[in-house]
């Protein structure tokens, strides 16, 4: 169900056109709320990438499917838009991008327990350089503020302050 359901909710949202690409996204990073626990138990698997007309749409979905084999939810969406790009090399094969956009996460807690949910909101510059070709490569930096609801395992969850940062490294194909 899922293998067909997440895509086509991804199309409807987000018509293409010919110069549309599909790529992933490997990204390591740390985000933290105020208290300074940890957001994602699941950060680190690569995301599938949507890229349309300066507009690039991360979609956690080998997080989603882990997460249901492990009987916790996780569900995540990165987006981002082109501001700004220029080249670095003298033949324009590379050039310097710098985005805007914002992550989503939610996440509950083991078994499916709502009780544990954890959700983070975070507004994100994404800095880099990436390659324009029938193909694509990028490295990025991504650093990020927002605001969190993290559940410390006392019984004390609340909406505070989250940062972080990711660095990424994306590939696709047109």
């Amino acid at each position: 169900m899922f293998k067909r359901l997440l895509p086509a909710l991804a199309l409807a949202a987000f018509p293409l056109s010919a110069e549309a690409a599909w790529g992933f996204t490997a990204h390591q990073g740390w985000e933290y709320s105020t208290r300074g626990y940890y957001i994602s138990p699941f950060e680190g698997l690569p995301t599938l990438d949507i890229r349309n007309k300066g507009q690039v749409i991360q979609l956690d979905v080998l997080e989603l499917v882990s997460g249901i084999s492990t009987e916790q939810l996780h569900i995540g969406v990165n987006y981002y838009k082109n501001l700004d790009n220029g080249p670095v090399t003298e033949d324009g094969s590379w050039k310097g991008a710098w985005q805007l956009g914002g992550s989503l996460d939610i996440d509950s807690g083991p078994d499916f327990d709502f009780d544990f949910l954890n959700m983070q909101a975070l507004l994100q510059g994404r800095m880099g350089m990436q390659s324009h070709n029938d193909y694509g490569f990028g490295v990025y930096v991504v650093p990020g503020i927002g605001v969190a609801k993290t559940y410390d395992f006392a019984g004390d969850d609340a909406f505070e302050l989250a940062v972080g940062g990711q660095l990424q490294i994306s590939a696709w194909v047109k």
